[in-house]
């Protein structure tokens, strides 16, 4: 609808709609990104980022302002303090220097190429040489440019428009061949059958609100007590409004369309493992490939730095007196601060404590010099952690440093989050079978085409697994991957060479402190 339609919406709701006597008003900036959050024909906003803001606004008593614009107006115009928040913002490091989030995510995502029915694209190393769409300011702006350009050794041409119309527009034109935007673009009106879904996907993420930098607000508190309360209640509307837009709910018994869901997906498998055999000389072929790539990986610090940040769980290393020399990614994220921000901090600083935490599995690792482990929650940040902390010690017994490794266990402690969790993988599994489905329904030619694309995802994995195995045993420094109880389950060479024993000696049979 016309702009200017939009903003004569707003102004008449205001005007009609006034708080009721001491009520707060929260200014929230929105833009069109069905459907989490946009306005329709008539500018009412709606979307599952806005439900669940409404509810929070009459869970708290509040007046909510909405205010709409681009993606990039609405980033602008929080930095300088006109919004209180921005809805659907996803947490990244560069961000965290201008904006603040709030420590509950509302969804997880990921970003998904999106392409008509003649571009193939088997692996992001398809994007090389093309045209690529995405939302101005977004993060797949800045990640596309910065980490995919560099890390697979391709280039591509970016085109930011000013919202998702702007690239389906780009798209059709013959101006784009590929749209980069978050998987919820698939249940978007935007997308019509014309534009297909593909396996290139990539950076699982967390989506947030933004406020303000360095505001000192209750609003973020009490958001997130919302938020912790709507995400423990399978009936609340958190949980309607993503029956609502995407067809995802918590049940508690297993739905009837499992059956199906399950006898497609062997099926599937089972059609995937034919081609398999048919296609073999490919596999070869791309294995070479891969085998090629794997030589012009980075030197080992370097490759030895990008494993401790591609591990999900959190690790971090401390010295003896707690101090914070170093997180991995995951950290970062989960605390929302940078290598910047932990200079000169305690751990249990960077979450607000004044001392360390009770049962603090460091502390008890420091003491008895050796491995502990516990589990506890944390109020503050409304997790269950699994806390694991190794000592390393100096040649004369002593604590030098502590390996801290942190596993979110929440999803174990609430049963119906990790049903939640086992619906959504089978909604998911579901999304890709329509998608193949509707494929199958197109020419013969096609057909092919499809079913090339999903041997080339097979082959994507294989390669996958053998670039990291190769990088295992090539790294040029010796590695070990130790169990729970400190066995050695796996070695490589190097590590055969330092400890003088053949693999068949050490894996399964001997700990590693044995080497220590």
């Amino acid at each position: 609808m016309p702009w200017r339609l939009v903003v004569v919406f707003f102004i008449l709701a205001a005007a009609f709609c006034r708080p009721p006597a001491g009520a707060e008003t929260v200014r929230v900036g929105i833009y069109q990104n069905p459907p989490k959050v946009f306005w329709n024909g008539r500018g009412k906003p709606q979307g599952i980022f806005v439900d669940i803001m409404n509810q929070i606004a009459r869970n708290e008593g509040w007046t909510i302002e909405y205010a709409p614009g681009t993606w990039s107006q609405n980033l602008e115009r929080l930095e300088k303090g006109e919004l209180d928040l921005v809805l659907d913002v996803t947490y990244s490091q560069d961000r965290a220097e201008k904006f603040s989030f709030n420590k509950i995510s509302v969804i997880e995502s990921w970003l998904q190429a999106f392409a008509g029915k003649g571009v193939k694209l088997e692996s992001a190393k398809d994007l090389d040489g093309k045209r690529i769409a995405v939302l101005k300011g977004a993060i797949q702006e800045e990640y596309l440019p910065q980490e995919i350009k560099g890390l697979l050794n391709i280039d591509f041409t970016l085109l930011p428009c000013p919202d998702y119309s702007g690239t389906v527009e780009a798209l059709r034109k013959g101006q784009a061949d590929v749209i980069i935007a978050s998987r919820f673009f698939y249940f978007s009106d935007l997308r019509g059958k014309d534009i297909l879904p593909t396996s290139v996907m990539f950076r699982p993420e967390l989506v947030y609100f933004a406020f303000p930098k360095g505001r000192d607000d209750p609003i973020v508190n009490r958001i997130d007590r919302n938020l912790s309360g709507m995400k423990n209640d399978p009936g609340s509307v958190y949980y309607r409004s993503l029956d609502k837009w995407l067809g995802e709910r918590p049940r508690v018994i297993i739905p009837r369309y499992v059956k199906w869901v399950l006898g497609a997906l062997i099926g599937g498998l089972a059609l995937m493992a034919i081609f398999g055999l048919v296609l073999r000389s490919q596999v070869k072929a791309r294995t070479a490939e891969i085998l090629q790539y794997s030589q012009e990986l980075k030197e080992s610090s370097v490759l030895l730095g990008a494993v401790f940040d591609v591990i999900p769980d959190i690790l971090g290393i401390q010295d003896a007196a707690h101090g914070v020399e170093k997180y991995n990614r995951a950290g970062y994220e989960f605390l929302k601060c940078s290598h910047i921000d932990i200079k000169g901090k305690r751990c249990f600083q960077l979450i607000n404590r004044e001392k360390p935490c009770d049962n603090c599995a460091t502390a008890i690792a420091i003491d008895t010099k050796k491995p502990a482990r516990v589990e506890k929650y944390f109020e503050n940040l409304g997790v269950w952690i699994d806390a694991r902390s190794y000592p390393v010690l100096d040649e004369g017994g002593q604590v030098t440093k502590v390996v801290e490794h942190l596993r979110d266990i929440t999803d174990q402690k609430q049963a119906e989050r990790a049903l939640l969790e086992k619906h959504q993988a089978l909604l998911m599994l579901n999304q890709r079978l329509t998608v193949a489905d509707e494929e199958l329904q197109a020419s013969d030619e096609e057909l092919k085409q499809q079913l090339a694309e999903l041997q080339a995802s097979r082959d994507a994995l294989l390669a996958s697994e053998q670039r990291y195995r190769n990088i295992f045993e090539n790294t040029g420094t010796a590695m070990a991957i130790i169990e729970s109880d400190l066995t050695i389950s796996l070695a490589n060479q190097e590590f055969e060479k330092l400890s003088g024993f053949d693999r068949s000696q050490i894996e399964g049979r001997k700990k590693w402190t044995e080497f220590v």
